[in-house]
Formats: C-alpha cells, structure tokens, sequence
C-alpha cells in the first residue's frame, strides 16, 4: 500500500492495523519523535504528518511525505541554506524534477555535484607507502635497516609518499553515492548513480560510511580540496536523516527510509536571508531571554532549572533586541495559527521593548498571502498590550530572485528589509 501525504495533513486508513510488534514499536517511536503521528484506532490507522518529509516502509505500507516546495524552487532554496554552489544544473532534460520525492531531490544534488567534480577531476592526495625497493625513493628506513644488519636482498626499505585517488574524500563520495543507490526512489536517477558507482569503484577502496569517517573527512579539507565541501554536506544530510534519536538516551534506530525537518531548513534559510539581505541590523539565533522565568528561590524543592525561552531570531542593533521572531514551516495562510505558537509568542512580545511586538515568518505558496496581526489586550480593561505579527515569506520569489542573485539583489534587500 502505496500512501502519499503532504506536511500538515492527516488521513485515516480503514480497517488498516499494525501486524507485529516491530512495526508497533517503530510507530510509537515515530509519534514520540514528532516525526509523524501513528495511532491505531478501531475503525484502522490514523497517519498525521507535521514539518518533516521523506518516507518509510511500515509494513506493507509504504508512507511517502511531500512538500509543498518541490522541483527547482526547492533545489535552489536548499543550494542557498546549506551554503551549496550554484553550479549549472546537468542532463536537467533527463529527469522529472517536478515529480521527485524530497530524497530524489537531495541524491539529485550529490549526482550533479559528482557530476562537476568528475568533470574536473577527482582530488589525488599523498598516501605513505613503506616498501623494499631495488630503485630507492623518498627516506631510507635506517632503523629497519640497523635492526636486520645485514642486508640478504638487493633492495633497500624506504619510505616515499604517493600521489593517488585513493584517499579518505573520495572514499566517502564512493560510500554515499552507494548509499543514494539503495535510497533513491527515480528509476533513471539509479541508473545515472550506478554508472558513477562503477567508474569510481574502479580505483577507490569500499568503507563503512559513519558519521564519524565523515567528520574525518571534512577536517581534511583544505583549499586544494575544497570542491568536496558540498559533497560531504550532502553526505552528512542523507546519514543524519536515516535514524531516530531518542530523547535523554545515546540510542538511535535505523529506517528502512529517510525523513528531513523541513523546520530545521526553513529556520536556516530565513536566517541567512536576514544576515546577508537585511543591512544596518545584526542577527542572533537562538536568543536567550535570561531571567523572565525564575524559580521562587524558597520555593524549588526539586531544585529545577528556571525555564529560558529562546525565540529562533533575535534582530539587533546597536547591541540592543529590536525584535524578536520565530520561523516555523507551516502554511498560516492556509492554516490558523495553533494555540500553542501564540502563546509562545505573546510571551516574546510581551518581554520586548519598544512596540511590544512579535513576529513569526512561515513559507506560502499563494501570491496573495498578506501580513496578519493578532492584538493582544488585558481582558479586563481592554487596554493593548501588545501585538503578533504574521509574516509569510513567498518561497516561489524568493527563489527566483536567488536564480540571479546578483540581478535581483536590491529586490531582496527590499523585500527582506520590510521583515524589520
């Protein structure tokens, strides 16, 4: 069973159930996660989905979530967020993007930037190698040498470095791009991912691909190997997206799929839009609004921590808080504000200065999608307090003006700016 959702929606499947206690713990798993909410009802299987995308084999379900940004529009928003380069885009004419999964999307961008690499060619580092040679070359090994005495062969132990393709970087594109093979969805994306496969595997040793040997890799970086970068972004993207951490333990359980919070980038991309768009104003995320909550100090007999609040985006200037805001990915054009975000930000309004205002920016596909104010007064002498501000970020053209950003530069700086 083939079920395909998009963020924020839920469906009932009827007369569907669990079958094993495998699947029963991994739906529990994936609802107390808050990657997708999973219950068993009597009339079948209740499926709520939230910020994250991707898809997963739940028994003889097959749970695919969309986003609502697809196609070019969201590959040029994740190059931008994740600091990827804008390379020209290859064999576009050989595949589908508009009908490509978020996974398809991301593999995509590690095939195009193989692509380039390959194109370019791949990085040779010096590898040290330790061989009896009748050509010495590089250093005599004198202590192996010294320790055998007399020598029996006609060779001499030396130690020399090699220039060779062979090395840690490529060894890791080798493994993720091995990796993609098993994840991909596009049947002609695999083929395109098999052929790289094969000409790699020729010359390039096969690892385990950790989190760990990628990190490793990254810190080898340097400016002779500096095209890898977006390589290794990816790679860690699609490793850190196959697993489920549970909360206060080191534990982490392996899916047969892949899921990616759409939140988390949306909060990135916003982000960098203010710092490099926004000019004359400074940017903090996550602010810390020390001392608004704090336990009665006679009255803490568990000794707790006093709750910090900690809006997405502080906006600074002259080293003093001007605004305070919040990036959540969800549609508040198409969907009514949830309670719990807006008291969330009444509180970061209410602890502002100036104005007393707060806002929270979300992404909209609809051009018509205009700003919002909710007022907050005391309900008792209806005098105005403050105020939440929502602000939809129009994903399509902020997108299109990145296309040529050079171009379309002072239309960001415009638009952006009225955000503050």
């Amino acid at each position: 069973m083939k079920i395909t959702l998009r963020e924020w929606q839920s469906e009932v499947l009827q007369e569907v159930e669990l079958k094993t206690k495998q699947e029963q713990e991994l739906a529990r798993m994936l609802t107390e996660s808050e990657i997708v909410k999973i219950i068993e009802l009597k009339e079948g299987l209740s499926i709520s989905t939230n910020s994250f995308v991707g898809s997963i084999q739940l028994g003889d379900i097959q749970l695919s979530i969309m986003p609502k940004i697809q196609g070019m529009e969201l590959l040029t928003l994740l190059n931008y967020a994740y600091y990827l380069h804008d390379i020209k885009i290859m064999h576009q004419s050989d595949f589908n993007l508009e009908s490509y999964s978020f996974l398809d999307i991301i593999i995509y961008q590690l095939y195009i930037h193989t692509e380039d690499l390959l194109s370019k060619g791949v990085h040779r580092g010096y590898i040290r190698r330790e061989e009896d040679l009748a050509s010495p070359k590089g250093r005599l090994d004198f202590t192996k040498i010294a320790r055998n005495q007399a020598l029996k062969k006609a060779t001499l132990p030396s130690r020399y470095y090699e220039r060779n393709e062979d090395n840690l970087l490529n060894q890791v594109l080798l493994a993720g791009l091995k990796r993609c093979v098993t994840l991909v969805n596009d049947q002609n994306l695999r083929i395109h991912l098999r052929r790289l496969v094969t000409y790699l595997d020729e010359y390039i040793s096969s690892i385990v691909l950790t989190r760990q040997i990628i990190q490793k890799a990254q810190r080898t970086l340097n400016r002779l190997s500096e095209r890898y970068r977006p390589l290794l972004e990816i790679i860690t993207l699609l490793q850190e997206n196959q697993g489920i951490q549970l909360d206060g333990e080191n534990q982490v359980m392996s899916l047969h799929g892949f899921f990616f919070d759409m939140n988390r980038f949306f909060e990135m991309l916003v982000s960098k839009l203010i710092r490099e768009f926004v000019p004359d104003y400074t940017l903090m995320d996550q602010h810390r609004l020390r001392g608004m909550f704090t336990y009665e100090a006679n009255q803490n007999p568990k000794h707790r921590r006093s709750p910090t609040p900690r809006p997405d985006i502080a906006i600074m200037k002259n080293n003093k808080v001007v605004k305070l805001m919040d990036a959540k990915y969800k549609d508040l054009w198409e969907h009514a504000l949830p309670r719990d975000m807006l008291y969330q930000l009444a509180i970061y309004a209410l602890s502002s200065e100036g104005n007393k205002t707060a806002t929270i920016i979300y992404p909209s596909l609809n051009e018509m999608a205009s700003t919002q104010k909710i007022n907050i007064s005391n309900p008792t002498s209806s005098h105005h307090l403050g105020s939440v501000i929502l602000l939809p970020l129009h994903v399509n053209y902020v997108a299109k003006c990145l296309e040529d950003k050079s171009r379309n530069r002072k239309e960001l700086v415009k638009y952006m700016s009225s955000f503050v």
